[in-house]
């Protein structure tokens, strides 16, 4: 299977302060840009490869991964080129973006890569994936990461930072209803609340709900 090096993807991220680019528009919209090569893949796994402020759309495993049926996401942060004003809360802000982005294209696994100073990142990243503390940056300016827990909300016995502080639960229940959905064709996916909280949205095909019925059970 010969690799095509993939397509460019616009991934939409948080606002950040005003040195994170030089670009008004930017500022205004801020996004950030990957290659992704999934040609002939599927969607079990997929890679992440990514630095704080290289361009790694040209990363060597690109070609290599997609050639052998694995998806890779080459990921630029907003900082790419630019390592004057870069925050390395922010980085893995954008890295977690790239991660909910490949989950909404259906991917099960994500696996990170990192280069460089793209090591840290990562470790940066999965660190606080596992357990978030950030509140501020070094130099005490206030940070945002809370919705860095959305990437996570459906792997197997995942809890949010509130609930492992609580001692009941196994954190099952997200992945239980994802798996039982599935199975009839439908889905569940999550987004935060204007006002606080989160939303849980269920999908089923309407086929399935006429059968149900039709059996005389309920949805």
């Amino acid at each position: 299977m010969a690799a095509h090096f993939g397509k460019l993807v616009a991934i939409d991220v948080k606002p950040g302060g005003p040195g994170d680019s030089q670009s008004g528009l930017n500022l205004l919209h801020p996004r950030i840009w990957g290659r992704l090569a999934d040609e002939g893949c599927g969607r079990d796994l997929a890679f992440v490869v990514i630095h704080p402020s290289s361009n790694f759309h040209g990363h060597y495993l690109v070609g290599p991964l997609e050639s052998r049926g694995c998806a890779l996401l080459a990921l630029n942060t907003r900082y790419a080129g630019n390592d004057t004003t870069l925050l390395m809360e922010r980085c893995i802000q954008d890295l977690g973006a790239g991660v909910a982005f490949l989950r909404a294209q259906g991917y099960r696994k994500v696996v990170l890569i990192g280069n460089s100073g793209g090591g840290s990142l990562v470790s940066f990243y999965q660190s606080q994936a596992e357990k978030l503390t950030i509140r501020n940056t070094p130099d005490g300016r206030l940070i945002d990461l809370a919705p860095e827990d959305l990437p996570h909300l459906f792997e197997r016995s995942y809890r949010g930072v509130e609930a492992r502080q609580q001692r009941f639960g196994t954190g099952m229940g997200l992945a239980i209803t994802k798996g039982l959905l599935a199975a009839e064709g439908g889905r569940v996916w999550a987004e935060n609340h204007r006002e606080g909280g989160a939303v849980f949205t269920i999908a089923v095909p309407a086929e399935t709900r006429m059968a149900a019925a039709l059996a005389g059970d309920s949805l």
